[in-house]
């Protein structure tokens, strides 16, 4: 095998040689020529091309390269004459570029972006499809393409996301990356306020982006990186339509009806999907505390089951008024249902791990709420390749309530308390409001500028109420140590500027991000106020240099920011367990 690789990487090397002994000792190559590959169906940045160049006369192959990254190949010491070059990728038609002359009046030529149809054929009734590769790897980003990923057919996205490498989800569905749930997660390159990934089917999804290191173009929230959801749309002319119908055992049941229209320069897609799931389980967990040099344990033997329902409502037009030209609006509606019930035992034990005292906790929860997301798209190309104007416009409203019914017991030492009766009920608002512009303009030779700016205004309401149960009155009394109204806003104002480039085998970007915050904290139960505002700057670069084909090394850096959610400001105490009591602190301004 390594002689075979051996006589391909000469034989470009040899036919140059040749070339030059047939055009005089004399001769000194000194033409380039540069241009981009990109997939004519989804206008991504084709890795790993073929191109090849001939001399237009005879078909002497000249010399190749192949495509970087972000689809750009440059073929340096070319001869003076014309010439034509002749790209390839697997699964995709061939293209050919003739007439190509290098001189010495134009010793540079950049052939601007090739596009490459996807290549089908028809046999016997039956068409074969070039498919994506699972996993890619791009300058600053992994994607890995669910579409036609048997092992999450009829799953949700926690199946997806458990099949993705460096993701972990645990069983209560919290998602990490490389070992961190400081992680921020798109829809589309958007904030959501999804807040379970159960909620979304693995059908709805196209691919999922994982960005460890982003660049400056990205808000700096998540320290661990960005996970971006992509969310499918059939691209297919005339009407498409796909019903799915799926049972497990446990009392699991989903369906979905996905439909599109295709014609001319509209496009109209719709998904309607139900999910319905069970689970139960068991955990142990075992707590050692410290405080003033006193020791205490304490045990958690704990089983559960769970009952949820999901039921998401997409909608989407798209409208090319030209190929320059296009507007796009989307739709989102998901409404959830989720029962749990839960016995806990509780083990208190002294520093000499003397039981001191046991309980067992009984709790029934009732969640549910939805969520409305409405998007706005424009985008406009301009006549030279890669330069184009974008404006994103993002609206998310989300409404929640959960209710909690708790019961402890004690059974030792003292068996003759009542039992202690608790609820809790917690409803939560919250509005995000985006709107982003973003503009691309390819500069120099092979360089290309990405400059932006964004408003994000988000706004969370919690109200949470606690009661007590008092046995000598047989009444419900609100509990006011515990019950508190807290609504956390915040505004974010910035811009960004990105330079990337190509030089022979070394990729590079360099970015900066300039933000400035606004937040308010309202403890509207105590009437404390508190509002802090900053400037940030959040610097990212990307260096990629490729030895061969198969081997490259890449060096990452980016500045990150961990924002503390409203629940780690608000000063008061929350506390759905006796055992675990949750205090936020309050940011105050400097």
């Amino acid at each position: 095998m390594k002689y075979y690789l051996l006589l391909l990487l000469t034989i470009p090397a040899f036919a140059f040689s040749q070339n030059q002994s047939q055009m005089g000792n004399n001769y000194s190559p000194e033409g380039i020529i540069t241009g981009t590959v990109t997939d004519a169906t989804t206008n991504q940045a084709i890795e790993y091309a073929t191109v090849s160049l001939h001399r237009m006369k005879d078909s002497t192959l000249i010399t190749g390269t192949i495509t970087n990254s972000q689809g750009i190949f440059r073929i340096e010491k070319v001869p003076f004459g014309m010439f034509y070059i002749h790209v390839k990728y697997l699964g995709f038609n061939s293209h050919d570029v003739k007439k190509i002359q290098i001189s010495p009046k134009a010793p540079e030529n950049n052939l601007g972006t090739i596009t490459l149809e996807p290549a089908t054929e028809n046999l016997d009734e039956v068409t074969v499809k070039a498919k994506k590769e699972m996993l890619n790897y791009n300058l600053d980003k992994k994607v890995f393409n669910v579409d036609g990923n048997i092992a999450v057919q009829g799953g949700t996205l926690v199946d997806v996301m458990q099949n993705i490498p460096s993701v972990n989800v645990d069983i209560d569905g919290n998602v990490s990356l490389r070992g961190s749930e400081n992680v921020t997660i798109l829809i589309d390159n958007k904030p959501s306020q999804i807040t379970s990934l159960d909620e979304l089917p693995a059908a709805m999804v196209e691919s999922v982006e994982i960005v460890t290191n982003p660049s400056a173009r990205y808000d700096p929230d998540g320290v661990s990186g960005i996970i971006n959801i992509v969310l499918k749309k059939k691209r297919e002319a005339g009407y498409n339509g796909m019903v799915q119908l799926n049972a497990g055992t446990g009392d699991k049941y989903n369906g979905s009806v996905n439909l599109n229209y295709r014609k001319n320069g509209l496009n109209i897609f719709g998904n309607l999907d139900y999910r319905q799931f069970s689970m139960t389980g068991t955990s142990l967990s075992n707590r050692q505390s410290v405080i003033n040099d006193s020791t205490s344990y304490l045990g958690q033997d704990q089983n559960f089951d769970r009952l949820g329902h999901f039921i998401n409502l997409r909608f989407g037009i798209d409208y090319s008024f030209n190929q320059k030209t296009s507007i796009s609006a989307n739709y989102t509606n998901s409404n959830r249902e989720f029962n749990s019930g839960e016995n806990t035992w509780y083990s208190h034990l002294d520093e000499n791990k003397t039981l001191v005292k046991r309980s067992l906790r009984n709790s029934e929860m009732l969640m549910g709420g939805n969520e409305n997301e409405v998007s706005l798209n424009a985008r406009h190309k301009f006549e030279e390749k890669g330069h184009e104007l974008s404006f994103d416009g993002f609206y998310s409203q989300r409404n929640g309530r959960n209710d909690y019914e708790l019961k402890s017991n004690n059974y030792f030492p003292d068996t003759s308390i009542n039992a202690a009766l608790q609820n809790t009920y917690s409803d939560g608002k919250g509005e995000v409001i985006t709107f982003q512009t973003d503009y691309v303009k390819p500069v120099g030779n092979g360089g290309r500028l990405e400059t932006g700016a964004k408003m994000a205004l988000r706004t969370d309401d919690s109200d949470y109420k606690l009661e007590n149960f008092n046995y000598a009155t047989s009444l419900w009394e609100n509990d006011p140590n515990f019950s508190n109204h807290f609504v956390y806003t915040t505004q974010l104002y910035s811009a960004y500027a990105i330079y990337s480039n190509i030089w022979g085998p070394l990729s590079y970007q360099g970015g900066l991000r300039y933000e400035m915050a606004y937040t308010d904290a309202n403890q509207k139960t105590t009437s404390e106020r508190f509002k802090k505002d900053y400037q940030s700057l959040f610097p990212s670069a990307s260096l990629k240099y490729e030895f061969s084909e198969k081997d490259a090394l890449q060096f990452n850096y980016s500045r990150r920011v961990n924002r503390p959610n409203p629940r780690n400001v608000n000063p008061f105490k929350n506390m759905n367990r006796s055992e675990e009591r949750r205090v936020g602190k309050e940011c105050r301004s400097r």
